[in-house]
């Protein structure tokens, strides 16, 4: 863990009856013990160069906080504090939860932008091809058929349009004709 909490209070009254060096030691193994997630061995000179200290005042630090019940061997061979495995259980319950709903809301994403398929056409398009959206094959080439459909459709599209301007420009001309003769 990189941060846990610290509470003053709880911690002046919870150690009124150890010494200052102590409380030192004390200190110095909950930070190792949330530094290394809980696994620090029991075992005495591995600790005592963990800590910078010398390995006979560890052990006799270590028998005074264990009389005082500050400090505790599990069955497994690893010293443990008070307080510590339950604050690291909180933390690891919280960072999973958050790592769940952080997936759930990735999940939503990827599924809102399947929905808003990149091939899908405007608005103001008249014309709606639904094969496009069907097709999943793969041609000889490994272009999608779908692709290639898109780009068919483009150039049918592009031509009707041309074919549509050269109408239109024929209509105008029809109607300033018209007008002319008119006035």
């Amino acid at each position: 863990m990189k941060f846990y909490p610290h509470y003053p209070d709880a911690w002046l009254a919870g150690t009124t009856e150890l010494s200052f060096e102590q409380c030192g030691a004390y200190i110095k193994l909950i930070n190792l013990l949330y530094s290394r997630d809980g696994m620090v061995p029991d075992q005495d000179a591995v600790v005592a160069r963990m800590l910078q200290c010398d390995p006979r005042l560890w052990r006799r630090l270590k028998n005074e906080l264990m009389a005082a019940g500050k400090v505790r061997v599990t069955t497994d061979g690893r010293l443990t504090a008070n307080g510590v495995d339950q604050t690291r259980l909180l933390a690891q319950v919280r960072s999973t939860s958050a790592r769940h709903q952080a997936n759930v809301r990735w999940e939503n994403y990827r599924k809102a932008k399947q929905n808003n398929d990149p091939l899908m056409q405007g608005c103001n398009t008249s014309i709606i091809n639904k094969d496009i959206y069907s097709s999943t094959s793969v041609e000889a080439e490994g272009v999608p058929a779908a692709v290639d459909k898109v780009a068919e459709q483009t150039t049918e599209k592009a031509e009707s349009q041309l074919k549509a301007s050269t109408e239109l420009e024929a209509l105008i001309r029809r109607k300033q004709q018209f007008d002319k003769d008119w006035r």
